[in-house]
């Protein structure tokens, strides 16, 4: 089976990597919080903020990004084994269930990315 999802974050290492550079974390972060006033941060916006954050915070978000790399080469299993528990849950259940390490849409078009998942399911990860 193969994947047109090559550069996906769950089956890609470079790709997590990009996604999980601290810098880009805490822009993502800062972004999605709603502002207290009509003012929406901008992504400049965001990055000045970084480019301003004491050495502590940047490091606090360092820790984060090695920690959430340190997942990677075990989230696919950790996926198909949500899966193959309750086929029926949603990406958005998958990705709680996994501690919301990707978003559930990258987890959606991960899943579509294989002709047929169940297939996938049954003959790829045997259970242990």
């Amino acid at each position: 089976f193969s994947t047109n999802q090559s550069s996906c974050i769950i089956e890609c290492c470079d790709a997590a990597e990009m996604w999980f550079d601290p810098q880009e974390c805490y822009i993502r972060d800062v972004m999605s919080v709603p502002a207290r006033t009509d003012d929406v941060m901008t992504r400049d916006d965001a990055i000045e903020s970084w480019n301003n954050l004491e050495s502590a915070e940047k490091d606090r978000w360092m820790a984060f990004s090695r920690t959430q790399l340190q997942q990677q080469p075990h989230i696919r299993d950790r996926i198909i084994y949500c899966l193959r528990e309750n086929p029926y849950q949603t990406s958005e259940d998958v990705a709680e269930n996994i501690g919301n390490w990707c978003p559930p849409s990258t987890i959606a078009r991960w899943m579509n990315s294989f002709s047929d998942i169940s297939m996938y399911l049954t003959i790829k990860t045997p259970l242990p």
